[in-house]
């Protein structure tokens, strides 16, 4: 339902707005809009309703919105303001036209025209879920009141006029690609490896898409044994290094380091990995990543430490479901690149030697050719399915085609039944889920099920 327009907002009463893209992050700018007295017309691939997604945003007031084809650039001419979702290609013919257009932001855009809260950002092929997760903790345990959204929980929009100390935002490549000014106090890349190329064209551009983060960010954090980490000059010539995180030794008073025995600063151990519940080499990595930005903000470590060495982790993310007899499941459906598998496998060498990996679905244009060695080296079977299965098919050696998931954890535990060593059936599929399920979440859940029904 119509709400009265805030006075921070009257500038959208009346303006012709145009949303690209009415999925979760579209739906939460047409509420904000909708609510603040804009005109606003949607522009979505799919055959939507009005009916439906006013009533995804709970809004019965049908006056302001209209629905329409996205047919060509012209279509746009009759707004001031267009907002493109991240799920969006930018390439469209209809929408190329408009790139370098003031009037064409994105929601994060919109978001930081009118947020006053400061903001940390986070972006990385792999790990950034449980970054700003983690961080958002470890702030909390400070008695700092922190916001998370973005990419990851609420949509930024959603945190305006939410008093906090700081507001934690996941940044995918989708939204730094299309954004053109994210004010950032710290910044940081975990890491980049090859994901996405379908939409970005090629891995120089998914790179370059990540440094966006540093165009108006205050300090970063790097990861010293990632080079594409680093800030480029070309993005921001400004931007500071506070810190760097790694496994390799550490070059300054403010750097962090690991080995075996835990988390470091200068010589002192700040975290013990006897300590933690899973003490995984990336699980540490991250927790450096928080260590470093809490230092950058002037925050006392202590609390924050005990935050993380109590921290459980993710869901979907490298998550033990069961264990039963001679085997243990994990759940990595988050893995949805490469990289992110190679990480799960390294991980799960240090719990069991007998692996079988569940993997495939729509590669996204990745080249998933980098696997072969370690799984050649520390996988007894690869059981795939999906759209590119044929693309671990050609590739493995000891590997099994199915036609689902269901199929992959009935032969993988048939398999392990007549094993007498101990099996890890690991699901880490390199893979975006969405040629079968309707996201990572779904995927993963339809893996736990799998277990549980087979398990009963």
């Amino acid at each position: 339902m119509s709400r009265a327009t805030s006075p921070r907002y009257q500038q959208y009463r009346n303006m012709p707005v145009a949303v690209i893209g009415l999925g979760v992050t579209g739906r939460a700018c047409l509420k904000f809009l909708l609510d603040n007295g804009a005109r606003v017309t949607g522009f979505d691939r799919a055959a939507i309703e009005r009916k439906d997604v006013l009533a995804q945003i709970a809004y019965e007031d049908t006056s302001s919105f209209n629905l329409s084809r996205l047919e060509n650039s012209s279509v746009f001419d009759e707004f001031e303001l267009v907002i493109l979702s991240p799920g969006v290609n930018p390439s469209h013919e209809a929408i190329a036209p408009l790139i370098g257009q003031v009037k064409l932001i994105s929601d994060l855009d919109l978001f930081t025209r009118h947020n006053k809260v400061k903001c940390i950002g986070v972006t990385g092929s792999n790990g950034k879920s449980t970054v700003v997760d983690m961080l958002h903790k470890a702030l909390q345990a400070c008695s700092k009141t922190a916001l998370l959204g973005g990419n990851f929980g609420t949509c930024a929009i959603d945190l305006l006029d939410i008093e906090a100390d700081y507001i934690i935002l996941e940044l995918s490549s989708f939204q730094l690609q299309i954004s053109q000014n994210i004010p950032l106090e710290i910044a940081c890349i975990l890491n980049v490896t090859e994901d996405h190329i379908d939409r970005h064209g090629s891995f120089a551009n998914y790179a370059l898409a990540k440094q966006y983060i540093f165009k108006h960010a205050h300090a970063a954090i790097i990861n010293r044994d990632d080079a594409a980490t680093l800030p480029l000059p070309s993005i921001n010539k400004n931007v500071t290094v506070f810190a760097s995180v790694g496994q390799s030794a550490a070059a300054n008073e403010n750097d962090f380091w690991q080995d075996e025995r835990g988390v470091h600063q200068r010589n002192l151990c700040l975290i013990e990995a006897s300590d933690l519940p899973l003490p995984l080499t990336h699980m540490m990595l991250n927790m450096q990543f928080v260590l470093a930005m809490l230092n950058a903000l002037h925050i006392e470590l202590a609390p924050a430490i005990d935050a993380l060495i109590s921290y459980q982790g993710l869901a979907h993310r490298f998550e033990v479901v069961l264990e039963s007899d001679n085997m243990t499941f994990v759940n990595d459906s988050k893995a949805t690149n490469p990289g992110a598998c190679a990480a799960a496998i390294n991980c799960a060498t240090r719990l069991q030697g007998n692996i079988i990996l569940i993997a495939g679905g729509d590669a996204k244009g990745a080249d998933v050719s980098a696997l072969k060695p370690i799984i050649d080296e520390n996988v007894s079977l690869t059981i795939v399915y999906g759209k590119d299965a044929k693309l671990f098919a050609d590739l493995l050696n000891n590997v099994k085609s199915v036609s689902n998931l269901d199929e992959a954890v009935d032969i993988a535990i048939h398999i392990a039944k007549e094993t007498a060593d101990k099996v890890l059936i690991l699901l880490s599929p390199a893979c975006s889920s969405t040629d079968m399920f309707a996201n990572y979440q779904a995927r993963g859940n339809a893996f736990k099920q799998a277990v549980m029904r087979v398990a009963a």
